[in-house]
């Protein structure tokens, strides 16, 4: 049986209602949300400090068979399932506790892109199957996605986990239900 951590972020600068948040509590609302597999559903903190901390207890007490992380991109209309983290930091928007990162690498002398470890093309095309809005993507932006993506890959890489990792972005409440983010959720977990 495979587990699972599923991730989003609370609220932030810009973003008073995070669709990741939601998705977050409605899973934790469902007792057998999982059914067949281990799982659960966990907020990270929109705080750099605090997301790289939560990597890291992650893989100190229970590592997961597989990390899914959810984010909002407030300019997308659709589902953007990522392929790459990039180590790089660079947004005017700060975090939750006020700080802003620019031009700055998330892992000094780390490789400049880290690829996603689950299967990316995968799951996009069983969202298309499923008539879900998605597409590949291969820029998880320069703020806090980023940040947790490749931060994950690199700790999960430098201790030797066998984890597999990936991000997914999910666009404004307008463009994509709740009930559909379920439902991506679930055609994820399907295809791993």
């Amino acid at each position: 049986m495979s587990s699972f951590v599923i991730t989003g972020f609370n609220a932030f600068h810009g973003v008073p209602e995070n669709p990741t948040e939601l998705l977050v509590n409605h899973i934790q609302s469902q007792p057998n949300f999982f059914k067949t597999h281990h799982g659960r559903a966990e907020l990270i903190p929109c705080i750099y400090k605090k997301a790289e901390l939560w990597v890291d207890e992650l893989l100190a007490t229970d590592p997961p068979d597989f990390l899914i992380c959810f984010g909002v991109h407030g300019m997308s209309e659709t589902i953007r399932i990522e392929t790459l983290g990039k180590n790089y930091d660079d947004s005017q928007v700060p975090d939750n506790d006020g700080v802003v990162i620019e031009n700055t690498p998330i892992i000094p002398n780390g490789p400049k892109t880290l690829p996603v470890t689950f299967p990316a093309t995968k799951i996009c095309q069983a969202m298309q199957a499923a008539s879900l809005p998605v597409a590949l993507s291969d820029s998880a932006g320069a703020f806090l996605c980023n940040h947790l993506l490749y931060y994950s890959l690199a700790a999960i890489e430098r201790k030797n986990v066998p984890i597999r990792t990936g991000f997914i972005h999910v666009p404004a409440p307008e463009f994509v239900s709740l009930n559909e983010l379920v439902k991506a959720v679930e055609v994820c977990i399907d295809c791993l």
